[in-house]
């Protein structure tokens, strides 16, 4: 997770303070009994999400189309099962297929799909 935060910076990613990375796995293990067999039933071992965004990005996909804007900030959300990581990240193009914006959008989610895979598997 270090790692990821370093190299969203030094892509000129901003990080919010607010957001950080929240443990997710923990914060949901205090509602393990409330939870019952309901409770991490994937039985994942770890739960973390990370809250970023580009303020140049951001900036051209507004201009583009202001309603674009609910994909700031960005998250990825990253779990752990027996020796296996995944990140999960909803997909800028997706959400703006169709918009005025969407080839901004594209460029984003290409510059951070290239992080992650460099993250994950050493690229």
């Amino acid at each position: 997770m270090r790692l990821l935060i370093a190299l969203l910076a030094l892509l000129g990613f901003a990080l919010p303070a607010a957001a950080g990375s929240p443990a997710i796995y923990e914060r949901s293990a205090r509602m393990a009994d409330a939870l019952g067999a309901d409770y991490n039933r994937n039985q994942l071992t770890t739960m973390r999400s990370l809250v970023f965004c580009k303020p140049r990005a951001t900036n051209e996909i507004a201009n583009a189309d202001p309603a674009l804007l609910a994909l700031c900030p960005l998250h990825i959300t990253l779990t752990h099962k027996a020796g296996m990581s995944t990140v999960y990240f909803v997909r800028p193009s997706v959400v703006a297929a169709g918009s005025p914006g969407a080839a901004q959008a594209g460029k984003l989610e290409a510059d951070i799909v290239k992080l992650i895979k460099g993250v994950m598997h050493g690229e």
